[in-house]
Formats: C-alpha cells, structure tokens, sequence
C-alpha cells in the first residue's frame, strides 16, 4: 500500500513537473511567434476576446522582458481596452519575479526595467484614467509592484482612490502603502476611497491597514470613516468593521457623531446579515468608552433582546450568542455609577 502510495505520489510530481515544463515551452514559442508578428496583426491578437489567450500573449511579451517594451508602450494608450490590459499584464508578469520585497536585488532589478522601459511609469499612470474600470485597476496594481520606483505617480493613486468601481478603490490604496512612505498621500488615499458606500470587504480592509499605522486626526478622514461604517454593502467585513470601530473609539469623536453610529450598528438589520458580526465590534468600542457611552444603553438593552430571542427561537447556537458580550458592555458601562 505504502509502495503504490509513493508511486502514485511520484507520478503527481512528475505530471506537474511536466505541465511546467510544457507551458514554459508554449510561453517560449509564442514569444518568438508574436514578436515577429506584424503590429498590425500583433494588435489584432492582442484585442481577442478571450481571457486565457490574452494571459499567454501577456507572457509571452513579459519572456521577452524590457525588449518587448516597443510594442507594449503603444498598446498602454489602445482605444481597445483589452489590448491595454494585455499590455498592463505583460508588465505585471515581468515584474513578478521582482516586486516581493525592497532587498537590494530587487530594487535594482525593478530599476533597471524602469530605465530601459522608457516613460513606462507615466504611461501606466495614464491608464488610471481609462474608460474601463479593469485597465484601471490593473494599471494601479502594476505601479504598486513598481513599488518605490512608480513614487511620481503616487498623486495619481490616491486620487484614483476615489474611483466609482470598488476594485480600483482597493488596488489604489494598496498600491499607496507600496511606492510612497509618505503618512499624508496614504491617509489621503484611504479618506478619498471611503467617501463611497462599502461594496467590498477588501476597500475598508486596506483602508484600515493606513489608519492602523498612521492614526487619523483630520475631521475629513473621519468624516468618511463614520460614512464607510455607516453605509455597509454586502462586503463589510468584520473584522475590518471591528478595527474602524476601535480607531474611531481611539480618536477623540464627539459622542454626537459616534453613539448614533454604535447604535446603529447594534440594532439595524443591515448588519446582521454581514460577514461575521459587526455589533461584537460595537460592543468592545462601547465598553472601551464606558460611562461616556451612556447614551447608548437603549441601544444595547434593544440589541439584548434581540439576541435572546435569537435564542429562543433556535437563529443562534449558544456559542455563537452576543447575550453575554452585551450584558457585560451594559455593567461596564453602568458599574461607575453606582
């Protein structure tokens, strides 16, 4: 059994070994096959309408590395949009091997491209403005994976932030963190991004990746923390919900802007369909203010009933019920009174 075992474990191996090694070697022949292609027919493939011949075409030019940059950088500017996202994917394949981390060996590799890829960073930094949300987010993402080397661009991104389409919001203020150091482009990135309703868990998750290092004091930032909590989508997540809770708990609110918010979070229906459950987020924030958060015991007290009969109407298991949490946020708040 332990013999057929290996066997078959090293027929596994093989197999993939081998499927490695065939699709570097279709990568291969396309690449000398499209780059000996005239641009008019290299273009037409380029415009294909389908996905899996656009990602060998994308690798295909990244094997040629910086030589394929004469055929790319036109194609960054196609009024076809998935000619410029096939051109956007050969660079963030070349730039794979390189984008990891900011050692020496990679900086310099990634220095290198941007050298002999003349104009390549204000040509992606064009693509942020494409009529097609996914050229912009794939342009974005590929800055960010430029890393220090696309820092001019940084502006760029963090207006982008403020994008219409929650993809873009979320490669833009992840590639914020990754070309500038700079604490006032990456908040102003994050306050830009929550200024739109939350559509998805990875907008307010990155977002919260800034505030977390670089504690918000401008009322503008939390302004639009207080909106991106307030206004969930179907992609709120918990455990970023639990962090923008905590942040705004940390950050001097004025009870008038917070409470109603905690409140809300407690009792609204909106939020208890979504991811994890925000209202344990509310709680710790309402105890951490203790008796300052009086104003919101009706709140609490609403969402103990609830929970309760949550329970009794078998909706929730016993280890997964918020009646303890909530009797404990109403004596942490009550107990210095007494």
């Amino acid at each position: 059994m332990k013999t057929a075992r290996r066997v078959f474990c090293a027929l596994g191996v093989l197999a993939a070994a081998g499927g490695a090694f065939g699709q570097a070697a279709r990568v291969n022949r396309f690449a000398a096959e499209y780059m000996s292609m005239p641009p008019a027919r290299l273009r037409a493939r380029m415009a294909e309408d389908v996905p899996t011949r656009r990602r060998y075409l994308a690798e295909a030019l990244a094997a040629k590395g910086a030589g394929a940059w004469p055929v790319v950088k036109p194609a960054l500017k196609d009024k076809d949009w998935r000619v410029q996202c096939c051109a956007i994917e050969s660079l963030v394949v070349t730039l794979e091997p390189h984008q990891a981390s900011n050692a020496p060996k990679a900086v310099a590799a990634r220095g290198e491209l941007v050298k002999r890829m003349d104009g390549v960073i204000p040509a992606l930094q064009g693509c942020l403005g494409a009529s097609e949300y996914w050229v912009r987010c794939r342009a974005a993402v590929a800055l960010g994976m430029f890393r220090q080397q696309a820092g001019p661009a940084a502006a760029a991104l963090a207006a982008a932030a403020d994008d219409e389409s929650w993809w873009v919001r979320q490669a833009a203020v992840e590639a914020l963190q990754q070309v500038t150091d700079k604490p006032a482009l990456q908040v102003e990135g994050a306050r830009n991004a929550m200024r739109r309703p939350c559509t998805s868990y990875a907008v307010l998750r990155q977002c919260m990746e800034v505030l977390r290092k670089h504690r918000p004091a401008d009322p503008g930032v939390i302004d639009a923390l207080l909106f991106q909590v307030g206004n969930p989508g179907q992609g709120m997540w918990s455990a970023a919900t639990a962090s923008a809770l905590t942040v705004l708990a940390e950050s001097n609110v004025p009870p008038d802007k917070l409470l109603p918010l905690l409140a809300r979070v407690l009792t609204d229906p909106a939020y208890l369909p979504l991811q994890g459950d925000p209202r344990k987020a509310a709680c710790q924030a309402l105890a951490k203010l203790g008796p300052k958060a009086r104003g919101a015991l009706p709140a609490l007290r609403k969402a103990l009933t609830i929970e309760k009969q949550f329970l009794r109407d078998g909706k929730r298991k016993k280890a997964e019920s918020l009646v303890e949490l909530l009797e404990g946020t109403i004596e942490a708040i009550e107990k210095p009174q007494r």
